[in-house]
């Protein structure tokens, strides 16, 4: 039965490979995506307005249901120092802004909110400007250094670009060459934490500044992964092409055999087997060519996902390929078994081998070649 059936066994294996590679790769970019969010915490919103608002209308946001803390984010400032020829990146924002997106700080303090003119450098920018020594106690731009943020790892979008900014509570602003500041400056970023669903806290701040767009964090780290997410959607799509077109091979194989054995299956019907028999009898046999060829895709699939970078990422769904195989293998072997079950033994006996002659090799090579086209098109859905 194996050795008649390797097509079958092969197709199915193939399709069954193909689908638990696409759903490791799958899991694997949501375990990232997992990964960055949970760095930051799946509670946080980013939110940006047409206009700066302004302290009361920020303080209207803290109010809402389901928010707890809001931490707003100005304009960029670039000035570039003489002494170190190192383009600074200034950025204004709230004094909660370290603690709402969770920096961790590798020296120094945080901000308080009686602070005047202090700044916290980024990583990056500590290394540039001051090397090895400790900036703590310093002035940049006539601005106490009071803290030095810990290096963001560069595979965390949202943050990492603070490696290479400064953070100060009021908006630099050049005045005669030097810097001066803008305490009426307001806010157009924000960064949300909510409590309970992030869902209610949409609601709610929408409601109150309708012209507010809200992103959930997570929507942002999952950007950079767009195209492998899209990738991963192709895959699972021909792989399950595959498998429906593996359903038809199978059929046509189990068709193909009941022909070859229309006069064992008479003598079967005459020797007093019944027709449930011989339906179950195909039934089995189209099971087993599922079952087989499943089990070898799915240990194909799981040596090719691990080969992958230790990209295997195991899953419930992972669970459902073998019984979607068989499924589809059952269904597959239906009407074939049917028709067996249905053939008049009498007749059955008395027919010529329709594969005497050379007649099966000839048959099957021309429908496997049919069938393989089938696949590839099924692959390209």
């Amino acid at each position: 039965m194996i050795r008649g059936n390797a097509r079958g066994i092969v197709g199915v294996a193939i399709a069954a490979a193909a689908l638990f590679i696409g759903i490791s790769l799958r899991e694997a970019v949501q375990r990232d995506i997992d990964r960055l969010v949970g760095r930051v915490g799946a509670d946080l919103l980013f939110a940006s307005h047409p206009r700066e608002l302004t302290q009361e209308e920020i303080e209207g946001m803290i109010d809402l249901p389901g928010v707890s803390a809001v931490a707003g984010q100005g304009r960029y400032t670039t000035i570039l120092t003489p002494e170190s020829e190192y383009r600074i990146t200034w950025l204004d924002v709230s004094p909660n802004f370290p603690d709402v997106l969770r920096l961790s700080l590798a020296e120094g303090r945080t901000f308080r909110p009686d602070d005047g003119d202090v700044a916290i450098l980024g990583w990056e920018v500590k290394e540039a400007i001051f090397g090895d020594r400790s900036p703590i106690g310093e002035y940049l731009e006539g601005r106490e250094i009071i803290g030095v943020l810990s290096s963001i790892p560069p595979d965390d979008i949202v943050r990492e670009g603070n490696n290479r900014r400064v953070l100060t509570l009021s908006r630099p602003r050049l005045e005669g060459g030097g810097m001066g500041r803008d305490d009426t400056a307001g806010f157009r970023y924000f960064y949300i934490r909510t409590v309970g669903s992030t869902k209610g806290a949409e609601r709610a701040l929408s409601g109150l500044f309708p012209d507010l767009s809200i992103m959930p964090i997570a929507t942002f780290y999952g950007f950079p992964l767009h195209d492998i997410n899209s990738l991963n959607r192709v895959t699972i799509a021909s792989a399950l092409g595959l498998l429906l077109m593996s359903g038809v091979l199978l059929a046509v194989l189990l068709s193909l055999s009941t022909l070859r054995r229309t006069r064992e299956i008479g003598i079967r019907r005459a020797v007093g087997g019944s027709q449930a028999r011989i339906l179950v009898l195909f039934l089995a046999e189209g099971g087993k060519i599922a079952l087989i060829g499943g089990a070898i895709g799915i240990g194909v699939g799981l040596v090719v996902s691990f080969a992958l970078g230790g990209k295997a990422v195991l899953s419930p769904l992972h669970g459902a390929i073998l019984p979607l195989v068989l499924l589809i293998g059952l269904t597959a072997s239906i009407a074939p078994a049917v028709r067996a079950s249905r053939l008049n033994p009498v007749e059955a006996i008395e027919q010529r081998n329709l594969f005497s002659r050379g007649r099966w090799s000839s048959i099957t090579t021309r429908g496997f070649v049919i069938l393989a086209i089938a696949f590839a098109v099924g692959g390209l859905i």
